[in-house]
């Protein structure tokens, strides 16, 4: 069952406003904020087809500076004008909801009340009119006005620039909702992270949700508001999706599939194949906690308040170290399952070099460690949300340190080690009684699957 266009296109450069389609002429509905969702109702217009211009607003079109990203970027404020990532130019202003419609006319449209209650049963997802009553009362509101437009299984964007990359991402979290977070989040920030450093701006997401038979509506609604909200912090647009709704027992109640959609709009060359000996390593903050926090909620160990998810979008901190350092930072990974043991392994294999680090200067926190340590896993192998490896020149690993440390995500940030020597593919870890160990991925999940 496809997405389908049940929402209002948007045209942001003369004010927010709808055009719908009216006999016999067109009507304009005019509100606010160009936000799409009042008091759980929603505004649906017919479909129109027009010759009006298509609306100007594109994720790859030309961009401007964007005060959010740079005031959630905790840089100083005499430095802020030169560290802005662009955004596009048209978009409306983020986190804004209108109090009331502004309403011209209201002919050609109609009030369709907003999925509330009840259960997803395998009829919604048959591809009938139940299917498309999920998408008109429920994901469309829900997803409010960072939904496309033109929602189907695939949509065409048009590219500014040659330098488009995609990013796909599959998530699944149990439990789907933790404490500062759900899996909503959790796929729009992961997929935004994977096109960050990748060194892209992210612009476009598409979304894929496979139901489980009997998942509360309820449930749903607000992961689709995470959904929503993680997609206005980083002002990109839900182009196209998909949903599939599968028997009971089958995906733990919801998972979701995403494509990421970036431009690249620097002077940037990342990967692999340019690190190399004295690099240093760079971790952007605390190992591990996000696994021991699902792991305390699975297990009812009380840590989950002390022992916060990491899962946060880290495309503004990433383009501010690349405004400054694009030459300097040489590779950059998320590390995510498998945790830094993965990281730096795969690293060392397809660089082809040896990586030495030192235990004591990991970022691991006291609580952090010693849940690991009763829980029987290890915090180099546990799972992360919204921690970054980068590989960056040696010479200017403390300046790009101290740029990370200044914004918000980057407070626990650490050189943790450096690259040694071409040929081999060894990660060594020099303990803290001055003995070295090989730093080896686990072989199954081992508490780091999640």
């Amino acid at each position: 069952m496809h997405f389908v266009n049940s929402i209002v296109s948007l045209d942001f450069h003369l004010a927010p406003m709808v055009v719908l389609e009216s006999t016999p002429s067109h009507r304009i509905l005019k509100f606010a904020e160009g936000i799409l969702t009042k008091n759980d109702v929603m505004l649906v217009p017919a479909l129109a087809s027009t010759g009006l211009p298509e609306p100007r607003c594109s994720a790859l079109s030309s961009c401007g500076p964007s005060e959010k990203q740079i005031s959630a970027s905790g840089r100083k404020t005499e430095r802020s004008e030169r560290h802005k990532r662009p955004v596009c130019a048209g978009r409306a202003p983020c986190g804004q909801r209108m109090d009331d419609w502004g309403i011209e006319s209201s002919r050609g449209a109609r009030i369709i009340p907003v999925m509330t209650d009840g259960t997803i049963e395998l009829d919604h997802g048959a591809g009938g009119g139940l299917s498309q009553t999920l998408v008109d009362e429920l994901i469309a509101p829900r997803l409010g006005h960072v939904y496309g437009g033109r929602m189907e299984a695939g949509a065409v964007p048009e590219p500014q620039s040659a330098g488009v990359v995609l990013r796909s991402g599959s998530f699944a979290s149990d439990p789907i909702f933790f404490g500062n977070g759900d899996i909503g989040r959790l796929a729009v920030c992961g997929t935004i992270n994977n096109l960050a450093v990748s060194g892209a701006l992210p612009c476009y997401l598409t979304l894929s949700l496979v139901l489980e038979r009997g998942l509360p509506v309820s449930d749903l609604a607000r992961v689709l508001d995470s959904v929503r909200e993680a997609a206005v912090e980083a002002d990109i647009a839900v182009l196209a999706g998909e949903t599939r709704v599968v028997g009971g027992g089958v995906v733990d109640g919801l998972a979701i599939e995403t494509t990421g959609v970036g431009e690249l709009t620097r002077e940037s060359d990342l990967g692999m194949t340019h690190v190399r000996p004295g690099d240093a390593i760079i971790v952007t903050g605390w190992l591990g906690n996000h696994a021991i926090h699902m792991l305390s909620l699975r297990q009812g160990l009380g840590l989950e308040r002390r022992i916060l998810s990491d899962c946060a979008s880290l495309d503004g901190f990433v383009w501010n170290v690349l405004e400054d350092y694009a030459a300097e930072v040489h590779c950059m990974c998320g590390i995510t399952r498998g945790g830094l043991a993965r990281t730096l392994n795969e690293l060392a294999a397809g660089a082809r070099v040896e990586i030495e680090i030192e235990e004591h200067r990991l970022p691991v926190q006291r609580e952090t460690a010693k849940a690991a340590a009763a829980l029987g896993v290890d915090p180099l192998c546990l799972a992360n949300e919204g921690n970054i490896c980068m590989i960056v020149e040696g010479d200017a690993a403390t300046e790009i340190l101290e740029l990370v440390r200044w914004q918000p995500q980057g407070v626990a940030a650490q050189i943790v080690g450096t690259v040694r020597e071409r040929g081999g593919s060894a990660v060594t870890m020099v303990c803290e009684d001055g003995s070295e160990a090989l730093l080896e991925p686990l072989y199954g999940a081992g508490g780091a699957g999640l």
